[in-house]
């Protein structure tokens, strides 16, 4: 029962590495992946600046729009002002005209041999009629010309109210319709705003992370290629760790962004607080945290005797480092403990080895990363 329950433990442990393993960036992808983003977010960006050139464009045309409008409903509510004045004005003529003719109608009544009554039951145009010769020599047909004159004016500027009173409502509605569109505008430059100001933010935050990424690598280069020549290593690699391959050295189908991305180094699944090993005897030239590596160490071990050609190890993502800066240490010496610092969600080892290549044409030394497989044992 306890062996069963101490492999259950031991293949746990190892379910969370890989597990691990499929979320984990070392720098370099990390460098890929970012660049990538970099070129979207700068994309979107250069997108997102053409549709607010076009907003802001819209609400210019939105607010000359309005300003005629302004101007329109402006002269509209003159012109009203001045019927509305014009027709007060005949209503107060209408209206006295109407009293002298009623009077005349209230003296025709008094001198008239016809009743009240056959005037009102006579046909309409009985001030026409031949017949009533009498009534028509009786009321001034200036008078009758005048009322019938203010009447047709009453009713034309009637229209004309009516007319200014239907523009007025229009050109409201329509200046309306246009200030909530502009609201909308407006609406949609501030979050357009905020939006290209939240890209120009990622897109200096990740260029920032992208220098700082490299400036890791660089520093790390540099230590080895100002570390004087000295051998310490006999050339042949242990295994750094217990543990299983768990990603390879080179491009690979990163399982989460599902493109080719170099991996620099090679990573061992085992369960965090593992013993990890100097590959091969050599001097600790650093340790400490490093950027996304989290806490590392790097060994420098000299040329390798048969090639001749300069190595250094480097151990990456330890939850404890046991060495410093300085250490001479033999093959197998403990460096630090398995662990997840950096860019790591599950504990593993980060392994790389490094060398110093030198440029035929230019002569220049530079540090290169190789393949660690070819010089570790195949099997631990």
């Amino acid at each position: 029962m306890v062996r069963l329950l101490f492999v259950l433990l031991f293949f746990s442990s190892f379910t969370v590495s890989i597990l691990g393993e499929k979320s984990y960036l070392t720098p370099d992808a990390k460098i890929n992946k970012n660049t990538k983003q970099l070129i979207s977010k700068k994309q979107k960006q250069k997108k997102a600046q053409f549709e607010l050139g076009k907003i802001k464009k819209d609400i210019r045309s939105i607010e000359r729009s309005l300003l005629r409008s302004q101007q329109e409903l402006k002269q509209a509510v003159h012109d009203q002002k001045l019927v509305k004045r014009d027709l007060n004005t005949l209503s107060k003529k209408e209206h006295q005209l109407n009293t002298a003719f009623k009077k005349r109608i209230r003296y025709l009544y008094k001198h008239s041999p016809l009743s009240i009554f056959d005037i009102m039951i006579s046909n309409d145009s009985w001030i026409y009629d031949t017949s009533s010769h009498y009534f028509f020599s009786l009321i001034i047909k200036y008078d009758i010309n005048l009322i019938q004159s203010i009447k047709t004016h009453l009713n034309i500027i009637r229209k004309k109210r009516s007319k200014f009173l239907t523009k007025t409502t229009e050109i409201l509605t329509l200046q309306k319709e246009k200030i909530d569109y502009e609201k909308s505008l407006q609406k949609k430059r501030t979050q357009k705003t905020y939006y290209i100001t939240q890209l120009k933010h990622d897109i200096n935050r990740i260029t920032q992370e992208n220098k700082e990424l490299e400036k890791l690598s660089k520093y790390l280069s540099k230590l080895i290629l100002k570390e004087p020549t000295r051998s310490y290593g006999s050339g042949s690699f242990i295994y750094p760790v217990k543990g299983w391959i768990s990603s390879k050295y080179g491009n690979r189908r990163h399982p989460i962004f599902k493109r080719k991305i170099k991996h620099a180094g090679i990573d061992f699944a085992s369960p965090k607080g593992t013993p990890i090993k100097a590959a091969d005897s050599g001097k600790v030239i650093f340790a400490g945290p490093h950027g996304g590596y989290g806490n590392s160490v790097l060994i420098y071990h000299g040329p390798h005797p048969k090639t001749n050609q300069i190595i250094s190890s480097f151990y990456a993502h330890q939850s404890r480092i046991l060495v410093k800066k300085g250490d001479i240490l033999r093959k197998g010496d403990v460096v630090g403990w398995v662990g997840d610092t950096g860019y790591a969600t599950g504990p593993h080892l980060h392994f790389e080895v490094k060398v110093i290549v030198k440029n035929s044409s230019s002569r220049l030394k530079y540090v290169s990363t190789v393949n660690p497989i070819n010089y570790i044992p195949t099997k631990s």
